[in-house]
């Protein structure tokens, strides 16, 4: 119980600060560098993702890996739909996130992102009809009004950076109720995540080709 307590939290670390870090870098970019091209980005994360997939299912010790689930098992019709579904959510989601962070400074943009587990309850209550219990309800009001009120010196008025955050939290809520519901038919995080990566950078690919990202990138 108490390793499963140190995992779950080693877990929401890591997490907090690759999104914290990366929050960042993509803001770095644009600021400093003037990087303008978000399918990009968007590609680039993807196609390590995939790589990074390929490099651990070809290292020494194939059947242990057999058993964390580095083999993406070939997936019914049915699944592959929802993994598109799922793709479709992942892009938008990232897409509005990124452009989000060209239009608002990063604490504005890192409060108004803590407002996404208001919107994840709403989804959960829509897509699960399932209602927090009261304490719950309570720490999301706590750390919703807390991050509004700790961004609320950093607050410039901008009607569409703001409506590209909250679009950024409703397709973040969405995104994670469609997981959930793949994760409901047998379809493990890494499977989900290679095949969602399978289907976005043939994607990115093309439009990166017909918006010349290769020749933007090459002479940046």
């Amino acid at each position: 119980m108490q390793t499963s307590l140190i995992l779950a939290g080693f877990i929401c670390f890591a997490y907090g600060f690759s999104s914290l870090t990366l929050s960042f870098i993509n803001k770095f970019l644009f600021t400093n560098y003037g990087f303008k091209r978000i399918i990009s980005i968007l590609l680039l994360q993807q196609a390590i993702i995939l790589g990074t997939y390929f490099l651990l299912a070809i290292i020494p010790c194939k059947n242990q890996l057999k058993k964390l689930s580095l083999y993406a098992p070939t997936l019914s019709l049915k699944k592959q739909k929802k993994i598109c579904i799922l793709s479709f959510f992942t892009l938008a989601n990232i897409f509005f996130g990124i452009w989000a962070l060209t239009k608002v400074n990063i604490p504005m943009f890192l409060a108004l992102r803590r407002t996404a587990l208001f919107f994840v309850v709403v989804a959960e209550y829509i897509g699960s009809r399932v209602i927090p219990n009261r304490n719950t309800r309570i720490a999301i009001g706590l750390i919703c009004g807390g991050a509004i009120v700790a961004g609320g010196s950093d607050m410039n008025y901008d009607p569409l950076g703001y409506f590209l955050v909250l679009s950024n939290n409703i397709l973040t809520a969405t995104q994670m109720q469609v997981t959930k519901r793949l994760s409901e038919t047998k379809v493990d995080a890494l499977s989900m995540m290679f095949w969602n990566s399978v289907n976005l950078v043939p994607v990115l690919a093309v439009i990166a080709l017909f918006n010349n990202e290769i020749g933007y990138l090459l002479e940046f």
